[in-house]
């Protein structure tokens, strides 16, 4: 298990040192945000397959790098929505409902036993997908509002 999260930390540091310093000159934080949760969700979406262990090893690496792409570049939406006087306020929302879906995946581990971990990924993967969807559209419809 060590070896297995030292490795999720590697992917985070990947994904924030080298992919979210090009790909933030490039994009604004919402589409970065649509597309990194895309990426996070299929990935979990292939953990339905009967994988292998090494199979589980790499498809972990640009889950958890994309995952935190997408954690700071929503982060990132949510403090650009916020003038200066309401930024505070702004930012306690979002780590409020960061909080909620901590609370959530965490009470997911209590289905391990009915369902299966890789039903548990696979749930958590469709879930983001439409969380893609809706950034994605969020995007669009804002599109001039967000451009960094």
């Amino acid at each position: 298990m060590g070896a297995f999260n030292g490795w999720i930390g590697v992917s985070f540091a990947f994904g924030m040192l080298f992919v979210a310093r090009k790909v933030t000159r490039i994009f604004h934080a919402e589409w970065i945000a649509a597309w990194a949760m895309l990426i996070t969700a299929l990935g979990q979406i292939f953990f339905f397959l009967p994988l292998s262990p090494i199979w589980v090893w790499i498809l972990a690496f640009p889950i958890a790098g994309s995952d935190m792409l997408a954690y700071t570049t929503i982060l990132t939406s949510f403090s650009n929505t916020a003038n200066d006087r309401s930024q505070g306020w702004v930012m306690g929302v979002a780590v409020a409902v960061m909080a909620v879906a901590w609370v959530i995946s965490g009470l997911g581990t209590n289905l391990l036993d009915i369902m299966g971990a890789n039903v548990i990924i696979t749930i958590g993967g469709v879930c983001l997908l439409l969380s893609s969807g809706l950034m994605f559209l969020y995007s669009l419809l804002h599109k001039n509002e967000s451009m960094s």
